[in-house]
């Protein structure tokens, strides 16, 4: 079965981006590895919009079935991801550096690949 999943980050049931995260998979755990491997990007989003990162939700709607006529919808809190954590109980200053250093990694990995 082939799930669609739109992600939109947000922040007291406000969506901060304007265009959502949309990719397919092919499996739940796709999409619980898919979040997880995009939690920097998140944190750096909300750093970079201002937002409490302690308080930032990820809207998820998945859709499913031949047609997707099913739908799923749920948030998650951010704060309650293991990965996330590490994002926290940071000063700003510590977060920006942290936050670039994960930028620089992820784009030479692109680069390398």
């Amino acid at each position: 079965m082939v799930y669609n999943v739109s992600l939109n980050i947000g922040f007291h049931g406000k969506t901060l981006n304007s265009y959502p995260v949309i990719f397919k998979t092919r499996s739940i755990r796709g999409i619980s590895n898919t979040i997880r491997g995009e939690l920097p990007q998140f944190a750096e989003f909300a750093f970079k919009t201002y937002s409490p990162i302690s308080q930032i939700y990820l809207y998820v709607v998945i859709s499913y079935g031949k047609k997707s006529e099913f739908f799923k919808y749920f948030s998650i809190k951010c704060k309650n991801i293991r990965e996330y954590k590490k994002y926290l109980n940071k000063d700003f200053e510590e977060l920006e550096e942290l936050i670039t250093i994960e930028s620089r990694e992820r784009k030479l990995n692109d680069l390398l690949k």
